[in-house]
């Protein structure tokens, strides 16, 4: 398999330096099943366009960590943050103003 061209962004430094081993190697190797395709063609049961204005992805990489991507102009996929699921689904259940949804 061919080694993924990745750029870690400065929001993702401190999360990637604290990825254990496992899910360290699960996330270059599904960046790496990217490299080479056009955004719109990766595999929606692993990435999901995020709305906004940028072109900026959710990436599974384990049952229960998440990736946020985005592509660059050089053809590197860019590593901007890391999350666990359980984290996205809690800011997802809440209301705008921080609230949980009723």
């Amino acid at each position: 398999m061919e080694t993924a061209r990745v750029k870690i962004g400065s929001g993702a430094v401190i999360s990637m330096d604290n990825l254990k081993d496992p899910a360290r190697r699960q996330l270059f190797e599904a960046i790496a099943q990217l490299q080479g395709l056009a955004p719109n063609s990766w595999p929606t049961d692993l990435v999901v366009r995020l709305s906004g204005p940028e072109p900026l992805y959710l990436l599974k990489f384990t049952p229960d960590l998440r990736a946020f991507i985005q592509p660059t102009d050089s053809g590197e996929i860019e590593i901007l943050d890391l999350a666990h699921r359980k984290t996205l689904e809690m800011f997802r259940s809440q209301k705008p103003n921080g609230n949980a949804k009723e």
